[in-house]
């Protein structure tokens, strides 16, 4: 961890003591004497709020219990929350479940070591659809006041992609379609972007490559190839199947739609401070590019506000804060197979929808 990588920076120098003696090992009366005394190393700060991080850890264990709220005494196999300051890259909380302690590592299986907030790849499901409408707003692909009609599937290349809605949602604006998470309306979304767009956007949001957060074993996540991507693929991509992406990527990418448009390095060191408490090394907020314009994250921002106020995610309206955010359930790929009965449940958020402060996945 930070302890590893910033270790040159922690660790001081040794104090010691010099004495003379003779070739023989006996201290020489009235020799040379001298104390160099130890320098102390400077102190990492980190990004991490000790508050934000608690609520966290908290919640992940009363998930890990049985006890969260719908759960009926399910307990995952594993779960995160990560949250981070879409203006700056920081991650304000970092938690992950199941965990190990590392004073008696030992005593724990291998598997709770891994980190799969940043280790681990998964199919986001409709989270993912956020960059679907991004972009298709972006260019300018769709109009919110447009219509669509969901007949409650969207054929391609003969094949049936079903929206969760037995029947369909009908007729609806592409508002609604964001609001109802509905699959045909995003895969028609991505169907008119075409593949070169889609690919851009996908690439741009920075999906396929490490974000470089400050942690060993960071996964990139696994796109398909886009000169064997097929129609098919590009529906199935488009509603946050086929392509792996990790929890840090994705809270990366949609904190680019939350801030105005820019892609941030995500980061775990504050600041670095010397003994006596001056700053040498001080924060620096890394951008990585400009992925989308500030009118179309507003505009996006604006429709992922309405996903919560009348939508799938209404659950995460509170009273008094302008919340935006997006469902996410995912089947999960068994031996190359979407399993029965087997999911990845999730939820990404940001407040407020206006000004966004805060992003949590």
């Amino acid at each position: 961890g930070i302890e590893l990588t910033r270790d040159e920076d922690m660790q001081g120098i040794p104090g010691s003591i010099l004495v003379e003696y003779t070739a023989g090992g006996i201290r020489i009366p009235g020799g040379k004497h001298s104390y160099v005394p130890p320098k102390q190393g400077n102190t990492v700060r980190l990004t991490i709020d000790a508050n934000i991080q608690a609520f966290a850890e908290r919640e992940l264990d009363e998930l890990m219990s049985g006890q969260g709220e719908n759960l009926n005494g399910q307990i995952p196999k594993n779960a995160s929350i990560l949250v981070m300051n879409p203006k700056t890259g920081e991650m304000l909380a970092l938690a992950t479940r199941p965990v190990f302690d590392p004073n008696n590592y030992q005593a724990y299986d291998m598997s709770t070591r891994r980190n799969i907030a940043v280790q681990n790849g998964y199919e986001p499901g409709s989270t993912f659809k956020i960059v679907t409408l991004a972009a298709a707003l972006a260019e300018k692909k769709i109009k919110t006041t447009e219509g669509f009609f969901d007949p409650g599937q969207y054929t391609v290349l003969g094949k049936a992609i079903r929206c969760w809605k037995k029947g369909g949602h009908g007729s609806q604006t592409f508002v609604q379609v964001a609001e109802n998470s509905c699959n045909p309306g995003f895969v028609e979304m991505g169907q008119r972007l075409g593949m070169d767009n889609f690919y851009r956007y996908l690439l741009g949001f920075g999906f396929g490559r490490k974000t470089d957060i400050e942690m060993s074993g960071e996964a990139k996540g696994i796109i398909a190839n886009k000169k064997r991507a097929t129609a098919l693929d590009l529906a199935t991509m488009s509603i946050g199947q086929t392509n792996n992406v990790t929890p840090i990527q994705l809270i990366t990418a949609v904190s680019a739609v939350a801030n105005g448009g820019k892609l941030l390095k995500p980061q775990l060191v504050k600041e670095i401070v010397s003994p006596s408490g001056k700053v040498v090394k001080p924060f620096e907020l890394q951008e990585v590019r400009q992925v989308i314009d500030e009118d179309t994250a507003k505009l996006a921002r604006e429709i992922l506000e309405s996903v919560v106020t009348n939508g799938t995610g209404r659950r995460a309206f509170l009273p008094g804060y302008r919340v935006a955010g997006k469902t996410g359930t995912a089947q999960k790929v068994i031996n190359g197979r979407y399993a029965e009965g087997e999911y990845v449940a999730s939820f990404v958020a940001f407040a407020p929808a206006d000004d966004p402060q805060i992003v949590v996945l």
